[in-house]
């Protein structure tokens, strides 16, 4: 992984990174995932060998796109030429959920790819700051470029904000928007809603665009991975007591990734032994985490 040096003050060093690779401009798939995965599980793939992908009956694109949403989810690793398992992706494939069919498990590798550092700059920038509820591709793309042409080295960043856009706002889709067994990954959260829409008379122009919306306070997202992501989020910040609002709003807070406002992390936390939410001085709501709450300090949930 290389750490971005690029006119990034620290609070952006802190929050991403970029990778070798590239997503291809496909979506995580779970079958692809599940074998590269097994190719690297007993022993390191030399994945740039260019025999691999046929002894995997992957084709060399979908091997490419499958090998970075492995990195980019921190399911695994670059060391050198090699290809490696982590932790957190023996964790999840050799125990929690081998063939990735629970319905928590996109929630975790959602929240896992968004946490910091995010290998994704773009990705990282849809969620944490474009604020609007809802966008057409044409102007964001337009304010992605130029985020990616201030803090990143990538040589054509109107090229890659395309594709990254293209390709981000794919993943979240609805699953009947995909063949069977061929969807996203991530498209059962079902945080981005694409809607047509006609073009108005005055604007001059005919036929329908498509607005995206972000889904907010969505009922399904699993308690426990908010939990998880408080947990982290004020380990950060060095703390045990933090204002409800500042988990709902700033940057790599548990709001902004699953996309939740006060009120919906207030009626998760409620339910976790080991956080209490009570008022400060000034009234405002805060999350005081105790002490012996119990976590992981490496991602990995010690509550399952």
């Amino acid at each position: 992984m290389q750490q971005l040096q690029l006119n990034l003050g620290t609070h952006f060093l802190a929050d991403f990174a970029e990778v070798r690779g590239s997503h291809q401009g496909l979506y995580p798939e779970v079958l692809r995932l599940r074998r590269v995965w097994d190719a690297i599980a007993s022993s390191a793939l030399e994945y740039s060998r260019p025999e691999i992908p046929g002894k995997l009956g992957i084709g060399s694109r979908q091997f490419d796109s499958t090998v970075y949403w492995l990195v980019v989810l921190k399911l695994a690793e670059y060391q050198q030429n090699y290809l490696m398992p982590t932790e957190r992706g023996r964790w999840l494939f050799e125990q929690f959920d081998p063939y990735l069919e629970y319905p928590e498990t996109p929630w975790l590798l959602h929240y896992w790819g968004l946490e910091p550092p995010c290998l994704m700059p773009a990705w990282w920038w849809l969620f944490n700051k474009l604020n609007h509820p809802e966008v057409e591709q044409d102007g964001v793309r337009s304010q992605l470029t130029k985020f990616l042409q201030t803090h990143t080295e990538r040589r054509n960043p109107a090229e890659m904000a395309q594709k990254d856009l293209t390709t981000i706002l794919s993943c979240y889709q609805r699953p009947e928007s995909f063949a069977w067994g061929r969807g996203s990954l991530l498209s059962p959260l079902r945080l981005i809603r694409a809607t047509e829409i006609e073009y108005f008379k005055r604007s001059g122009k005919t036929g329908f665009y498509t607005q995206y919306s972000w889904v907010f306070n969505n009922r399904c997202v699993p308690t426990k991975w908010i939990v998880l992501a408080t947990v982290q989020y004020a380990d950060r910040k060095q703390t045990r007591q933090i204002p409800l609002a500042q988990l709902a709003y700033k940057p790599n807070s548990p709001g902004q990734i699953f996309k939740l406002g006060e009120d919906a992390i207030a009626n998760h936390l409620e339910q976790a032994e080991g956080i209490e939410l009570a008022f400060d001085t000034n009234n405002r709501l805060q999350a005081k985490i105790s002490d012996s709450f119990q976590h992981s300090s490496n991602g990995i949930p010690n509550f399952c």
